[in-house]
């Protein structure tokens, strides 16, 4: 919405500079748009979004400030976070981390070999999804578990073959 809308574009930038120019630490990116079959690109609109979060904030406080209409506020008031939103948000960027990281280091323009992209899917499902913490949300660890399913399902149940002629490249 705040990319069609050149009155909320603006105050962004607005409210932006103004942060930047305020605080060390500065807020360098734009908001991205997402594809849906990517998840590295939803990690990274997650995050650009999680690092607006403060000037988001801001806009909705001040949304009266604005001039819209009656319908453009009627809209922006459908759209605003809850703190249960940035939370389940924060969830999100922490669960697809570790794929965007490792999707990094397995499509590089080193061109990794077959044994560091198992040696990366491994970790991924040993160290990170198998693994929860006492302290860890309870959604969170939902999270994990649906993706560790996913991951188990699509490596191993619906093409054993793919996990077979992985084990012995590696």
């Amino acid at each position: 919405m705040i990319k069609n809308t050149t009155i909320l574009n603006e105050y962004l930038k607005k409210i932006k500079f103004n942060y930047n120019r305020k605080n060390e630490d500065k807020i360098q990116r734009s908001l991205a748009l997402d594809i849906r079959t990517r998840w590295n690109s939803t990690y990274k609109m997650l995050d650009g979004l999680y690092d607006h979060r403060m000037l988001i904030m801001d806009l909705f406080q001040n949304k009266s400030n604005i001039k819209l209409t009656k319908q453009q506020l009627k809209n922006l008031n459908c759209l605003e976070f809850t703190s249960d939103c940035w939370f389940i948000l924060e969830l999100l960027i922490k669960v697809l981390r570790p794929f965007y990281t490792a999707t990094k280091a397995i499509s590089g323009s080193e061109y990794p070999s077959v044994g560091l992209t198992v040696f990366v899917l491994r970790r991924i499902e040993s160290d990170f999804l198998s693994v929860s913490k006492p302290t860890d949300p309870p959604l969170l660890i939902h999270m994990k578990e649906c993706l560790l399913n996913k991951f188990i399902y699509y490596n191993m149940i619906k093409d054993p073959s793919q996990a077979k002629t992985i084990s012995v490249c590696f």
